[in-house]
């Protein structure tokens, strides 16, 4: 089935599509603006789907670092959001910097290699 995530999206459906996908939110619409993103942020905070909403938040095309900025403190830097920030793509270095100090191995590995990447591409 496809599914189509949008800011018109309703929590109990979103709901139904974490709950029928073991946790995972397919569907983000690659045409969501910046604005929709924060839109979706704010319109699902708080909900049992809201961490695996903002993984896909952050690799999305559209995102800002206002919004991974948004993203990581709504999830209280969050390991898996924290991981979906850094291994993006999408992250400015005064985020991964930040995500340097981060208490996941994992994260600040991987926030070591994309500043390697961003300066490497300058």
């Amino acid at each position: 089935m496809q599914y189509k995530i949008d800011v018109n999206t309703p929590p109990l459906v979103l709901r139904k599509i974490y709950k029928k996908n073991d946790g995972y939110l397919p569907g983000m619409l690659d045409t969501l603006s910046s604005t929709d993103l924060t839109k979706l942020i704010k319109i699902h905070n708080g909900q049992t789907y809201e961490m695996a909403l903002y993984q896909n938040i952050a690799c999305h095309r559209n995102v800002t670092e206002e919004i991974h900025q948004l993203l990581l403190d709504n999830s209280q830097y969050e390991y898996g959001v924290a991981n979906a920030v850094a291994t993006s793509g999408k992250a400015s270095i005064k985020i991964l910097e930040r995500l340097l100090k981060h208490s996941s191995e994992h994260v600040v590995e991987h926030a070591q290699l994309a500043i390697k990447y961003f300066k490497k591409d300058k």
